[in-house]
């Protein structure tokens, strides 16, 4: 920043949930160095670090202290700008789950037939739901096999493995069907590490 002394010279970390941005940390961090938390909400989600490099510069403290308050200020700033974001995701998220329920309510208001609430839940699910991928499968007896109805977004051969693993109970789905069949809401990865990856 052209705020510092030498800000040709100045090296600046950003580290938070959001990810790392600026110049790589070095093993050791010299001691003559800034190091501010970054606050959301009160909680810490990550840190500000502004270091010269060993030797570049006159031994002592390189920093002056208003530039000690300018980064107190900028953690400050950067915390403020999380927080925004972190809000603005919120609201992304509730609108989604707000146009995905409003559109399978109205779907299954308007069916005329057996299938039809599924197929008008599952439209509106690729529609309005945040899904890159979304299979829907059935059983008419209660137990498995499983059988794929809908898919949307899944390659051939995820599918084939997707079918298979819905209908062996040796699989992870069969391991997790008295759940399944319970009614319960099951998030479990049932990919092997050759086997494309897919959700149940």
């Amino acid at each position: 920043p052209a705020a510092f002394r030498w800000p040709k010279d100045l090296h600046a970390h950003v580290q938070s949930d959001w990810g790392q941005f600026g110049h790589m940390l070095p093993e050791a961090l010299p001691p003559e160095r800034l190091e501010r938390p970054i606050l959301v909400d009160g909680r810490q989600r990550g840190s500000l670090v502004l270091w010269y490099e060993a030797g570049s510069h006159a031994s002592g403290q390189p920093f002056l202290p208003e530039e000690s308050v300018l980064a107190d200020s900028a953690a400050q700033r950067l915390g403020e700008t999380l927080e925004r974001l972190q809000g603005a995701e919120t609201i992304q998220r509730l609108s989604y789950l707000y146009a995905m329920l409003s559109g399978t309510n109205r779907s299954i208001i308007h069916c005329k037939s057996e299938s039809g609430p599924l197929d008008s839940l599952f439209q509106t699910l690729v529609a309005h739901g945040p899904f890159p991928m979304l299979a829907i499968a059935r059983t008419d007896n209660g137990h498995l096999p499983l059988l794929i109805t809908h898919a949307h977004g899944i390659s051939d051969g995820a599918r084939l493995y997707l079918g298979q693993a819905l209908s062996d109970p040796r699989s992870h789905v069969g391991a997790l069907w008295p759940d399944i069949a319970a009614g319960r809401v099951i998030y479990h990865p049932v990919a092997d590490q050759d086997t494309p990856e897919t959700t149940a």
